[in-house]
């Protein structure tokens, strides 16, 4: 999904900020800001709130029975995204997978099993010897 939550009224007034010659808002919510991740998620999630449909910041997940299934969700996720304006890139967008790597799991019909990759690349890993190497092998392993 694109970063441009113009339609978010509460982005407007959390990045309000005042100088010598008044206070101004960004017309979108800026990245970086700490409270971002956090809005984009609730506001997805909010307005994604279809059964078969996971939202994660900016990820969408669509998973259903069969394709008839899927294809309907899907519908019903670009209509919602026309209704409030959000954009896909598509060069992004995977369709009709029947398995998908996805927040360090591998999901399929058989199952959901823990990414292969994730694994090897926590094995392999260094010793922490830092607090910034302990930070680092944290966010790997969440």
């Amino acid at each position: 999904m694109r970063y441009d939550v113009s339609h978010i009224e509460m982005s407007r007034t959390i990045c309000t900020f005042g100088t010598p010659f008044g206070r101004y808002r960004f017309l979108r919510m800026p990245m970086g800001i700490k409270e971002a991740s956090e809005v984009f998620q609730e506001y997805f999630s909010e307005i994604f709130n279809i059964p078969g449909v996971e939202v994660y910041v900016d990820d969408i997940l669509i998973y259903a029975k069969n394709k008839t299934e899927h294809d309907k969700i899907l519908e019903q996720v670009f209509q919602i995204a026309k209704e409030n304006n959000i954009k896909f890139n598509l060069s992004k967008c995977r369709f009709g997978l029947n398995e998908i790597k996805y927040l360090g799991h591998k999901f399929s019909a058989a199952g959901i099993t823990i990414d292969e990759e994730k694994i090897d690349a926590i094995k392999n890993m260094p010793s922490p010897t830092r607090k910034k190497d302990i930070e680092r092998f944290l966010g790997l392993i969440t």
